[in-house]
């Protein structure tokens, strides 16, 4: 079934159409190489500039979730003892590890830590629904 376009010319309908295979697209080898070839560099790019930012002065939120952090659980009528905070608890904890560890220089470590290892499914992600160039970017 074709239906005539404004000037004679044969178009097949919208619903003839297949749609495009994202699955099959997102697995060739050749994709999965493109898709992961900026990873490095990303993953360098972002050590960089959390390390450049390392050595800054303590900002307020830091300072108060190590304090939130330090107290939880010793008792109190709210959720990290006598002092509120509405964030969820891995947050918290995360702020307790980087407490015992050395304060806030080992909490920035472990966010450094946190964000490289996020850059991996970003680009896998940006690959699945873009291809290469999307993996580029989404890393």
């Amino acid at each position: 079934m074709t239906r005539r376009a404004h000037g004679g010319a044969a178009v097949a309908p919208r619903c003839a159409q297949e749609p495009p295979d994202l699955v099959a697209a997102a697995r060739p080898e050749r994709a999965w190489v493109a898709g992961r070839a900026h990873v490095p560099g990303a993953m360098a790019l972002v050590v960089l500039a959390r390390l450049a930012g390392l050595g800054a002065p303590v900002r307020p939120d830091e300072a108060g979730y190590l304090a939130v952090a330090a107290q939880a659980h010793g008792g109190g009528p709210e959720l990290y003892g006598d002092l509120w905070l509405d964030r969820p608890p891995l947050l918290v904890a995360i702020f307790r590890l980087g407490g015992v560890l050395g304060g806030v220089t080992a909490v920035r470590l472990l966010a450094l830590v946190g964000v490289v290892v996020l850059v991996l499914p970003a680009a896998d992600a940006g690959r699945t629904l873009s291809g290469g160039r999307g993996a580029a970017w989404a890393a």
